[in-house]
């Protein structure tokens, strides 16, 4: 099962054409029906056979062809033969006669190492990748509650101290990020919107560790332009604060 929300005549497909950020984890999706071979050319170079995969979902870490400049990979095996079809119960029933496959993923290198890196799961179950700039940054903070202590026995201070009459009981801080991605064609800005609609986002700290962070809800407007920048806010965890 992949877990995922196609739309409605929609089918699953591996062909991709994925950046590849170098200098940041990443992994590519590969699903196998019944297992097989992935089988990979560098640099222009002649296929040979890297992996063999069991059936299922793998993410497979390419990172060992992190210096090459262009990587294709081929996914060759084979998987029972289905029709997708609304009209009885049996829709995603396979055939006893597997079919061959072979995918193609290609793999553009991106050498940055400045910006916010993020991690998704988009709606095919996929890990999805991109490294953002960043414009700017907005720390929201507010009152948790107002706890009024009003002395009206003296307003000496008493060793160097007065208590005052009007304080918080703590404060509340949201962080919020604003980031883009410039100038992106029409695929990469569809790649990209399926984080805004992403209920799983990750945002990487170094040394492999990652944080749960959020995407706040936008209204996102795809023009006919062929290159456009691509923008969303990340919402950051709340900040720790102090409570008296």
């Amino acid at each position: 099962m992949l877990w995922g929300a196609l739309q409605i005549g929609e089918q699953y497909s591996q062909f991709r054409k994925l950046t590849f950020f170098t200098e940041f984890p990443f992994t590519i999706p590969v699903f196998f029906e019944t297992g097989g071979e992935l089988h990979v050319s560098v640099d222009g170079g002649t296929f040979n056979v890297w992996k063999q995969l069991g059936e299922k979902k793998h993410d497979v870490d390419v990172s060992q062809w992190k210096t090459a400049e262009k990587t294709v990979i081929i996914q060759n095996g084979t998987q029972p033969f289905s029709v997708w079809d609304e009209t009885f119960d049996v829709t995603f029933r396979g055939d006893l006669s597997p079919i061959p496959v072979t995918i193609k993923i290609e793999l553009e290198v991106n050498k940055c190492t400045d910006g916010v890196y993020l991690r998704w799961v988009n709606k095919y179950g996929d890990f999805c990748y991109w490294l953002f700039d960043k414009n700017t940054e907005t720390n929201n903070v507010s009152d948790i509650n107002v706890n009024i202590e009003q002395y009206f026995t003296t307003t000496d201070f008493v060793n160097g101290f007065h208590g005052g009459t009007n304080h918080p009981k703590g404060k509340e801080a949201q962080r919020t990020m604003a980031l883009f991605a410039p100038l992106v064609n029409s695929d990469t800005f569809d790649f990209l919107n399926t984080l805004i609609d992403s209920p799983i986002v990750d945002l990487y700290e170094g040394d492999n560790n990652w944080v749960r962070v959020n995407i706040a809800p936008a209204n996102i407007v795809k023009s006919d332009d062929d290159l456009q920048d691509f923008a969303c806010t990340l919402v950051l965890p709340k900040t720790f604060t102090q409570e008296i």
